[in-house]
C-alpha cells in the first residue's frame, strides 16, 4: 500500500490555522499592568468612556517631532495603559529562543509620573504621544503592521 503524503501548502495553512487558535494576548502591556493592580504603583485616573480613535490626518514628519512620553530610571519609555496603570517595556530574556516576528517584548508595570496624570494620555493608551511641527499632538501604537497614526489631545505640561 502506497502511502501518501499531505502537500506542503496544505501542511503550512493547517500549522497557521492551529497557531490562530491561541488566545489573544491583550494589547500593550495590559496583561501585566493588571496583573500588578494591587501593587503599591502610582496610577492615573482614566476617563469613561475613553475618547473616540480618530485617525491623524496626514503623514508625520518624525524629524520635526517630540516624544512627550516620559522615560523611567533606566531610560525606557513609559506607555499609559488602558486601566489607569503605566509599564515599560523590556528586553526578551536572553536564556530564551528569540520569539517570533511580531511578538510582543514584555512588560513591567511602573508608577505613573506626574505628567500622565493629564487627560490627553488617554486619547494615546499604548502608544507614543507626539508633538509634531504644527503644535498638535499624535499617537503611533506599535503593531504588526502598525496601525495608523491617531490625533491625540496635547497635555498641558508639554505647552512649551
Amino acid at each position: 500500500m502506497q502511502r501518501r503524503r499531505l502537500a506542503p501548502a496544505f501542511v503550512v495553512t493547517l500549522t497557521a490555522l492551529a497557531a490562530c487558535d491561541k488566545p489573544a494576548k491583550a494589547p500593550h502591556g495590559e496583561h501585566a499592568v493588571k496583573a500588578k493592580h494591587d501593587a503599591k504603583l502610582r496610577q492615573r485616573s482614566v476617563r469613561d468612556p475613553l475618547p473616540a480613535w480618530q485617525e491623524y490626518p496626514g503623514p508625520i514628519e518624525h524629524a520635526s517631532t517630540k516624544e512627550l512620553n516620559p522615560k523611567d530610571g533606566e531610560g525606557r519609555t513609559i506607555y499609559a495603559g488602558r486601566y489607569g496603570g503605566c509599564y515599560v517595556y523590556l528586553p526578551f530574556p536572553a536564556d530564551e529562543p528569540t520569539p517570533p516576528p511580531g511578538t510582543e517584548p514584555p512588560t513591567r508595570a511602573v508608577d505613573c509620573t506626574e505628567v500622565m496624570q493629564d487627560p490627553a494620555w488617554d486619547t494615546c493608551i499604548g502608544g507614543s504621544l507626539l508633538r509634531v511641527a504644527s503644535g498638535q499632538c499624535a499617537c503611533e501604537q506599535m503593531g504588526n503592521p502598525p496601525p495608523p497614526p491617531a490625533t491625540a489631545e496635547c497635555p498641558k505640561s508639554s505647552d512649551r
